[in-house]
């Protein structure tokens, strides 16, 4: 009776060291797809903000303001050209903005692409470790009734 006890004792002590170093293992892959994960994305923001180049449109108003300009200036017109330069510049830093805007979107836009991809690769992983470790329990019951 008692090395019967001894060897159910010896048994749990093996399968709760198995248990707890399929746990630990699961942990430590879990959190490095996690390091990789932000690894990844952090470079591919930094590609993306110094690869992605800003796509600045000239608008017809800003053209047709600098010719205007032109043609007060040689006309010795100096005060009207010089309203119509602050104003063309204010408009020019405008459509920066705008294309500044336009490149974060697109980057916000990808990097969210990116991060979704992530999350079903770490819930894919999740569910792989969560079907292991029933699979692990499952194992143990049978040993035991064997």
């Amino acid at each position: 009776m008692a090395s019967q006890h001894m060897e159910a004792e010896k048994f749990v002590e093996e399968w709760n060291d198995r248990i707890g170093e399929y746990k630990r293992e699961a942990k430590e892959a879990e959190q490095e797809m996690m390091n990789k994960h932000n690894a990844d994305l952090n470079a591919l923001e930094q590609d993306l903000r110094a690869s992605l180049p800003l796509f600045l449109r000239t608008s017809p108003k800003i053209l047709n303001l600098k010719k205007m300009i032109d043609t007060l200036a040689k006309q010795k017109e100096f005060v009207q050209a010089d309203r119509l330069r602050i104003q063309c510049a204010r408009l020019e830093d405008e459509e920066l903005m705008k294309s500044e805007e336009q490149k974060e979107n697109k980057i916000v836009f990808i990097l969210t692409q990116l991060a979704s991809k992530q999350k079903n690769e770490l819930n894919g992983l999740k569910k792989r470790v969560s079907t292991g470790y029933a699979s692990l329990l499952k194992s143990r019951d049978t040993e035991y009734r064997k």
